[in-house]
């Protein structure tokens, strides 16, 4: 497991944990986390969004981004990168595995799990060279293909260096027929994921891996029917698109007698936007309870900062400790507009918010191993957070009827 302060066996953590390996996702023939996820127990996820980006963990969590965002119960992962809250760019090509942590995990990883933690563990590079070409379709106009490739990249004597990177595409119709448009991609996928790692070391002294990574996600939403039918009448059909560049610099330090020293840096910025046609009609249809039509769209930018440095004790020994310092900074930004009408009366509605959090936290870990089949161990993580929400905005107005009322 690496989705613990220290790299731990499963079977070691004192925890309910899955965690499935790429072997098994190669063998599934999975392309992305929603597929894996009804393997996982206790582990579900909202559906009004193209891909899950809202889970929960023993019913713990939020089924939208107006319940707890930009502070969510569930953690993400990707790599050392955070997304939660945002976890639809979870692509599964050349991952080496998939780690779910289930219950509070705030003494380790803060308020952002306190329903459990989700990690997607990339794979890292190696000096032996590989390369791996993949390429599939299916039906509803679904293809996909993807190339992973690395190797040695020359160094000093002592110094080990190595790259990997990653490109992988995945398009599909979304298996919908909009019948007032007479289209069949109104609730397409386009998912676009790209990696590039290295990493540099000397055994047993020192490692640095630098991971940068690109997602876009450009997906169409029109989902639902009246009929609950596979056949839409939208007659402005929405988007579920989120636009994600991540890097993240992990170093390690052993070079000192039992102690490791790691930093981990972690940067991301996602631009996102969900909007629908909230409806799901269109005037014809609609007929004598109409004319009726309804949009709603929603922008948000989401930016995150995080630095983690801890100092560690080896693992042998019947004693193990480790301490650390965590900061975080995280802004976002939000534009909610609606528009509509209902037979006379029509509306026009705006709201624009800002987050913006700084939280610290020092933490400690106590482990001693009571037997050889038992350990005990004692977490502690004060922290310390400040924020500054504000939201401006325009109420609801009301157009072409005085009968019209804010929030028609």
């Amino acid at each position: 497991m690496t989705a613990s302060l220290r790299t731990t066996a499963a079977k070691d953590l004192p925890a309910s944990v899955s965690v499935i390996h790429g072997e098994d996702l190669a063998n599934g023939a999975v392309q992305h986390l929603e597929e894996l996820l009804p393997q996982i127990p206790s582990l579900s996820w909202a559906g009004a969004s193209s891909r899950p980006r809202y889970f929960q963990l023993r019913g713990i969590g939020e089924l939208e981004q107006y319940q707890g965002a930009p502070n969510p119960s569930v953690g993400f992962l990707v790599d050392e990168i955070d997304f939660s809250g945002i976890g639809m760019i979870a692509s599964l090509f050349d991952v080496d595995q998939v780690e779910v942590l289930r219950g509070p995990q705030g003494t380790r990883y803060g308020a952002n799990a306190l329903g459990g933690l989700i990690k997607v563990k990339t794979r890292d590079p190696s000096t032996t060279p590989d390369l791996h070409v993949e390429a599939g379709a299916g039906e509803d106009g679904l293809w996909m293909a993807g190339i992973a490739g690395g190797g040695a990249i020359p160094a000093g004597d002592g110094v080990d260096a190595a790259w990997r990177a990653v490109l992988h595409r995945a398009v599909s119709d979304g298996f919908r027929h909009n019948s007032f448009l007479g289209r069949d991609d109104t609730n397409g996928r386009d998912e676009l994921n790209a990696r590039l790692k290295f990493r540099l070391g000397a055994d047993k002294l020192w490692r640095a891996d630098l991971d940068l990574m690109y997602a876009n996600f450009d997906n169409g939403y029109d989902a639902f029917a009246i009929d609950n039918s596979f056949t839409t009448l939208s007659d402005r059909p929405g988007r579920d698109s989120q636009e994600s560049r991540g890097a993240s610099l992990a170093f390690s330090y052993l070079g000192w007698n039992d102690l490791i020293l790691r930093s981990i840096t972690a940067w991301a910025d996602s631009d996102i936007e969900a909007s629908f046609d909230a409806d799901w009609g269109n005037e014809p249809d609609w007929g004598a309870v109409g004319p009726y039509d309804f949009f709603s769209k929603t922008l948000r930018n989401r930016r995150t900062l995080s630095q983690d440095l801890r100092l560690m004790s080896g693992a042998a020994g019947d004693w193990s400790w480790l301490t650390g310092v965590w900061l975080s900074r995280l802004e976002e930004t939000n534009h909610v507009a609606d528009d509509g009408l209902y037979l006379e009366d029509a509306f026009v509605r705006s709201l624009d918010s800002r987050y913006r959090a700084t939280s610290t936290a020092v933490y400690g870990e106590v482990g001693w191993s009571w037997t050889p089949a038992t350990t005990v161990t004692a977490i502690s993580r004060p922290r310390r957070a400040r924020s500054s929400p504000a939201a401006t905005g325009a109420r609801p107005r009301c157009l072409g009827s005085s009968r019209c009322r804010p929030g028609t």
